[in-house]
């Protein structure tokens, strides 16, 4: 049986010097690199140039039963009207590779042949470097290892190690996966592992090795040809159906931006992530099988630890450092902070940090029949909760009922109305009353912390019905019994009250803050208590979250 010798990265950097091929005097050219008799892949066309550049990527998996380890690349001149026109070629060997360390950038004359002279037609740049057998199989452990990493400290703690183990391998029991992390420990008393201790072990395992692998020898390999991009090499590996040779350019990562609209410009922006956030969405929705993943236990339990170790590190005094970059990062008016920089004792209390009585007015203050935004947030507004569920919220257990945990409570808002506030780790952190009325008492509800990011509420994760929160009822005169659900997410392991049960309230009033992270605030109205403004209405149903301040006019009472 053939088995493989080595990989190839190859990179096609560019070309200079081709031939004007159009009556611009220019050409719009493009490459088909072929290996083995297969065409491994096609590149962008490049207008109007004789000096392309390309910087694109492939693998080759050079088998020990291949007939000639040649790379072919042609180029050719792309035609809009007529068929594109042929500009040269070059045949590269790769065998010569092996045993060599490192990229190698080399660059190589394009020929025609077709005619009775051989034409010289440019110059080809490529780089290209050869990986072993061992360089594969251990390249490809550490990235997948990395995916799991929640907190990107360059170790693996004993919960993230089963919830890794038990993604590759869902029936292997804790005591086996114990069992691996304790050998690899090189001390007793370590408390995480480095990932080269983790692969050391993993890799040698028979068990692990076998469900990996399938009915697939060379699963490693196919999957490692593809990418060397961790969340895209755990979406391989944890969908082991999209992996075949053949697949080798079918399957690319699926990069999820989230755009939203501008109330204030008018303007659709894509929101920025950071990292932290970015590590959690990947560990938990990046892969199809992430996202039923969630359910697991050992992923909540990480989820758990992620949340708390995060909320640790930015309690720390150390942690000022942080706030000059994430200030920077985003874009933030430090002008209306209340307090000066300088007066913060560590990030977490730059995050719920209070803003100046100016920054955010309240509108129509003396019309107590307008409702106004809870926060700032990313906001959906849904006429009815059938229409949040048919748009927007796609956990498959999601209900009123399901996210209030009250039957008879459930009852009083079938056919009512829904406010969706989400709060990015951006956005000012406290969070207010959207109505005038009294404050009726707060009731916790435990869960474990999945990011309320938008990427996460379209799949069939129960973001809002599992996530911790907390429901406050508040009787206003003109909307009747409002609920207000506090919904902690990935990273924010305190949802924190400053309001009083059984205080009149007004609209704007201060109820409480999220420590560090993303969260969301849900606002349930009783059948035929608020009409919204249309704007949110009309983008709701789109659907596209409006980027709106605390304290912006949201509706009406009817």
């Amino acid at each position: 049986m053939a088995q493989p010798i080595g990989m190839v990265c190859v990179e096609i950097i560019g070309a200079d010097d081709l031939p004007a091929m159009d009556l611009n005097g220019k050409a719009d050219p493009y490459f088909v690199l072929n290996y083995g008799g297969e065409m491994m892949m096609t590149s962008a066309i490049k207008k109007e140039t004789r000096a392309p550049r390309w910087n694109e990527k492939t693998r080759i998996i050079m088998m020990s039963d291949d007939s000639d380890f040649t790379m072919n690349v042609k180029v050719w001149d792309w035609d809009k009207l007529t068929q594109d026109d042929y500009i040269g070629e070059v045949d590269i060997p790769l065998k010569a590779l092996a045993g060599r360390k490192g990229p190698m950038s080399s660059s190589h004359v394009l020929t025609d042949n077709t005619g009775k002279k051989s034409k010289t037609r440019g110059i080809l740049h490529v780089t290209l470097q050869f990986l072993d057998p061992e360089e594969v199989h251990h390249q490809f452990w550490i990235t997948l290892v990395r995916h799991f990493d929640a907190d990107q400290n360059g170790f693996i703690n004993e919960t993230e190690m089963l919830a890794l183990v038990s993604a590759l391998h869902p029936s292997l029991v804790d005591e086996k996966i114990i069992e691996l992390y304790e050998k690899a420990k090189k001390n007793r008393d370590d408390n995480e592992v480095t990932y080269e201790q983790v692969v050391d072990v993993l890799s040698h395992d028979a068990e692990l090795q076998a469900e990996l692998k399938g009915h697939d020898p060379h699963f490693i390999w196919h999957v490692y040809a593809q990418t060397d991009e961790y969340h895209t090499i755990s979406n391989l590996v944890l969908n082991k159906n999209l992996v075949h040779k053949e697949a080798v350019t079918a399957s690319k990562p699926n990069h999820k931006s989230i755009i939203v609209f501008n109330l204030y410009t008018g303007a659709k922006e894509e929101e920025k992530i950071p990292h932290y956030l970015e590590v959690a969405m990947r560990l938990m929705y990046s892969t199809s099988t992430g996202r039923s993943a969630v359910e697991n236990n050992h992923i909540k339990k990480l989820l758990s630890h992620l949340s708390k170790s995060q909320g640790k590190k930015y309690d720390d005094p150390k942690s000022k450092k942080d706030i000059e970059p994430f200030i920077k990062f985003h874009g933030l008016n430090v002008e209306e902070n209340l307090l000066p920089l300088d007066s913060y004792p560590n990030f977490n209390h730059f995050f719920f940090r209070k803003l100046k009585s100016t920054a955010r007015p309240i509108a129509d203050t003396d019309n107590s029949t307008v409702a106004v935004s809870p926060a700032d947030c990313r906001m959906h507004v849904f006429a009815t909760i059938d229409d949040a569920t048919r748009l927007w919220v796609k956990g498959h257990n999601f209900s009123v009922e399901n996210l209030i945990l009250d039957r008879d409570e459930a009852k009083k808002y079938e056919g009512g109305s829904m406010v969706i506030a989400r709060l990015a780790p951006q956005d000012y952190h406290r969070f207010h009353i959207p109505v005038n009325g009294k404050i009726g008492p707060t009731r916790p509800i435990n869960g474990p912390l999945f990011t309320v990011n938008p990427i996460a509420i379209n799949q069939t994760v129960d973001v809002f019905t599992e996530n911790k929160r907390y429901v406050t009822s508040i009787e206003s005169p003109e909307f009747g019994k409002v609920l207000y659900v506090s919904i902690g997410a990935t990273m924010v392991g305190s949802v924190n009250f400053t309001s009083t049960e059984g205080s009149t309230c007004k609209k704007g009033d201060e109820h409480g803050y999220f420590a560090f992270g993303g969260s969301t605030v849900i606002v349930l109205f009783q059948p035929n208590k608020i009409e919204f403004r249309n704007i949110l209405l009309v983008n709701s149903q789109q659907p596209i979250e409006t980027l709106v301040k605390m304290g912006e006019r949201i509706g009406q009472a009817k």
